[in-house]
């Protein structure tokens, strides 16, 4: 058996045994899950558990009660990015079921949690414990590298840090009979393929996290100012590690960073499917405007009766006109447009709800302050999203942190009512 499989299977059975669930998330640790890992721990598992090791890719005809087995669940990554995301929401009971009646359940995944979680709300790995991976022991090391030149070990080590596929891609180039000119190129196309597939595991909330804070910031970033799950993602990956001195963390370490860095552009400019998040995001986003514009109307229709459409700001009223009578030539004249606001940009919406606060006071029992606030938090996510933009991390929520502060704030004026499921809430 492969001494890093031997290892890393081991290990992963010793805490499976303890713990009786287990996660354990591979990203960019290993090429083929599904077969080679499976087939080393199910080597042991009989052994260590004492219970038959059985491979769950889908639950249809399956009794996972009936006799206790070590229940292995390896194709998430898969099933992140299909139509069968739903799947991954009903198996909670079923595992845990499963589990009560003397079952063990690994799963084994190279999508991270994060992206699991936005997938299905209800996983089952949210109840596992985390299996961190460490990097390999000096005896597996030492077997795996048998044959190889000092000078080409500390190599290897060095632009693999740790990661399993790197180091047997790179153990297996050096043993090559080439030049070393031919094996720099080959270690440099590994190290290519491998960081490019990190990232789309990875998923494009976090490698876009990760792009930002390395181009934006010059600075290396504390704990603190990494998000939780970002920083476990990306330590499993091999992105990220802490110095050990000053407890601040490196990202991209090791002499491959250009290496990567470059995989990190081309994955993000690859991206043409939406993200897990886009549709929850542009469905707030939605919501919020809507919102927004109801607010605004009901303010100044209260304020200036049938004259409200001539009392909003003449240079947002007349660009909402032309748009209007661009787009719907049939309404004829500025006086015939039933409601011009419906033409109105964010920015142009938050100009007319600063002219009204300013002559008239809160819009909607909601201060300027507040409006001011959320239009400056909400607008670039509202252009990111409208101009198909991949979102940051945190986007997804902000529209949907201000439509409670809207409702918090204003009961009788954000009323839920006639909300359709949680989506949708009008102005009374």
């Amino acid at each position: 058996m492969d001494p890093l499989l031997q290892h890393y299977a081991s290990s992963i059975v010793r805490q499976l045994s303890l713990r009786r669930m287990l996660f354990v998330q591979a990203t960019g640790n290993f090429e083929d899950s599904q077969n080679s890992v499976f087939s080393a721990i199910q080597d042991i598992a009989p052994d260590a558990t004492g219970l038959p090791t059985r491979l769950v890719r889908t639950l249809e005809n399956s009794d996972l009660t009936s006799t206790p087995h070590t229940i292995m669940l390896t194709d998430l990554e898969l099933i992140a990015d299909s139509a069968n995301a739903s799947w991954l929401a009903h198996i909670r009971p079923t595992f845990v079921d499963a589990v009560e009646h003397g079952s063990l359940l690994l799963i084994f995944s190279r999508v991270p949690r994060l992206r699991l979680a936005v997938t299905a709300g209800s996983l089952v790995s949210m109840d596992c414990p985390h299996y961190r991976f460490k990097k390999p022991d000096q005896l597996s090391l030492d077997e795996l590298m048998t044959n190889i030149k000092i000078s080409d070990r500390k190599n290897i080590e060095a632009w693999s840090q740790g990661q399993p596929t790197l180091l047997r891609q790179l153990v297996n180039i050096a043993r090559i009979d080439i030049s070393n000119r031919k094996k720099l190129a080959r270690s440099d196309a590994a190290l290519r393929e491998t960081a490019f597939r990190i990232f789309s595991q990875l998923g494009p909330d976090i490698s876009t996290w990760l792009e930002h804070w390395v181009c934006q910031y010059d600075e290396t970033p504390d704990k603190s100012d990494i998000p939780g799950e970002i920083l476990e993602a990306l330590t499993e990956a091999g992105l990220a590690s802490t110095k050990e001195s000053t407890g601040s963390i490196d990202l991209l370490p090791g002499p491959g960073r250009d290496i990567f860095l470059r995989a990190l552009h081309d994955y993000i400019d690859s991206i043409v499917v939406p993200p897990e998040r886009w549709p929850n995001m542009s469905a707030s986003l939605f919501r919020l405007e809507r919102m927004i514009r109801l607010a605004v109307k009901h303010a100044y229709v209260n304020k200036f009766g049938e004259s409200w459409k001539q009392n909003l700001p003449v240079p947002c009223f007349s660009k909402a006109v032309s748009r209007a009578l661009q787009e719907a030539p049939r309404h004829g004249t500025a006086e015939t447009i039933p409601n011009p606001l419906e033409w109105m940009t964010l920015g142009e919406l938050a100009s007319a709800v600063e002219t009204y606060c300013d002559q008239h006071g809160p819009l909607g029992e909601i201060s300027q302050r507040v409006w001011k606030s959320l239009f400056q938090e909400v607008e670039p996510v509202r252009n990111r999203a409208a101009h198909m933009r991949l979102m940051k991390y945190g986007d997804a929520e902000i529209p949907r942190r201000w439509i409670r502060e809207l409702k918090m704030r204003a009961p009788a004026a954000f009323s839920s009512q006639a909300d359709y499921g949680d989506e949708q809430t009008v102005l009374n």
